[in-house]
């Protein structure tokens, strides 16, 4: 019987290699990535590859073994090599193209005192799991990885790139649970990295309608958008957001600045009949959103 590590202890000598595989994914589930690694790397060397444990146990060692702490040159380089001869061995497998991302982000990113990042290794990698699994939440992963490489070089043509490749994601993949985020994510680069308020406004909408990444932070997103809506000339767009940041999060701090915002549209445009809605009496323990503009009209990148 496998030993729990909260008692300082891994499985027993002698336990089977289905419960030590177990014991070590249920310490990788708690991203107690050292024990993980030391469950699990005898497992993989145990296993035949044919075994339908060898793969997920391969995967989960080579995380272990890249994220356990300190991170070193020689855990790094485990990492890629399971995660190379994982991909090697079984290129059309979902576990190759969580390979190859990972790949990606191994070479993206210095993950120890100097390991230099490697973006143009991360972005052959990311091209690779788009090419090779369209139209698929790796696909749109790889995407959001790649379009990050590509915008971090804050060159125009570059970050213009990433815009469209996310545009692109939208178009191709519209019924995907990730629409959301990747609408974002290129309105932010439209409106943040290229200063166009008013090519944001379509992502930006499609975002709205998907629903955004944070659902913990909609009034900060709906803020945003109305500065955009706003600053593009579409009043009644922007309007109409303020309205659904009030009626949704009534206890956020960013509804007195949404009601201020209204008013000046509201007398800016009375042809709109814009009616601002109350903002509620509050308690201070039951306040929502912690978030503080910190303005009258601020602009959070």
């Amino acid at each position: 019987m496998a030993g729990l590590s909260g008692c300082g202890r891994g499985p027993e000598v002698g336990t089977p290699v289905e419960e030590r595989f177990q014991f070590g994914m249920n310490e990788l589930a708690i991203y107690s990535f050292g024990p993980a690694y030391d469950a699990l790397k005898p497992v993989v060397a145990e296993l035949d590859e044919h075994s339908p444990l060898w793969e997920k146990a391969s995967y989960a060692l080579a995380v272990a073994a890249w994220h356990k702490t300190p991170a070193t040159r020689e855990g790094i380089e485990e990492a890629g090599k399971l995660l190379g001869e994982l991909a090697r061995r079984n290129p059309d497998s979902e576990y190759a193209a969580m390979a190859w991302l990972d790949l990606g982000r191994i070479a993206e990113v210095s993950d120890f005192i100097g390991d230099p990042p490697d973006p143009a290794a991360a972005e052959a990698y990311y091209r690779r799991v788009m090419e090779k699994f369209p139209r698929s939440d790796m696909s749109i992963r790889a995407a959001l990885y790649l379009a990050e490489v590509l915008s971090q070089s804050l060159e125009p043509d570059q970050v213009r790139e990433a815009s469209a490749l996310l545009a692109g994601v939208c178009a191709a993949q519209p019924d995907s649970r990730w629409i959301g985020l990747v609408a974002q994510y290129q309105a932010y680069l439209d409106a943040f990295y290229l200063d166009s308020p008013a090519e944001a406004l379509r992502p930006y909408e499609l975002a709205r309608e998907r629903g955004f990444a944070r659902l913990a932070g909609n009034d900060q997103d709906l803020w945003q958008f109305a500065l955009l809506a706003e600053e593009a000339g579409q009043d009644e767009l922007s309007a109409d957001l303020l309205i659904q940041l009030i009626k949704e999060t009534p206890r956020s701090t960013y509804t007195r600045f949404a009601q201020n915002r209204l008013a000046v549209l509201a007398a800016r445009h009375p042809n709109l009949q814009i009616v601002i809605p109350d903002r509620p009496s509050l308690r201070p323990a039951h306040s929502g959103s912690t978030s503080d503009p910190g303005s009258e009209n601020p602009r959070s990148e």
